[in-house]
């Protein structure tokens, strides 16, 4: 995934944004730890 970010956003500052993103994501931290966030992490996409 983090290759395509690469491609499809030229602007680093952005890209740094996107990978912090899906850190939360993946760590459930921040509104990303919300019950409702991490019930529609088995039906939602990222």
């Amino acid at each position: 995934m983090l290759d395509c970010v690469e491609v499809l956003v030229s602007d680093y500052k952005e890209q740094d944004a996107i990978h912090m993103s899906i850190n939360k994501y993946d760590t459930a931290s921040g509104s990303m730890g919300r019950d409702t966030a991490i019930r529609c992490r088995s039906t939602m996409r990222p």
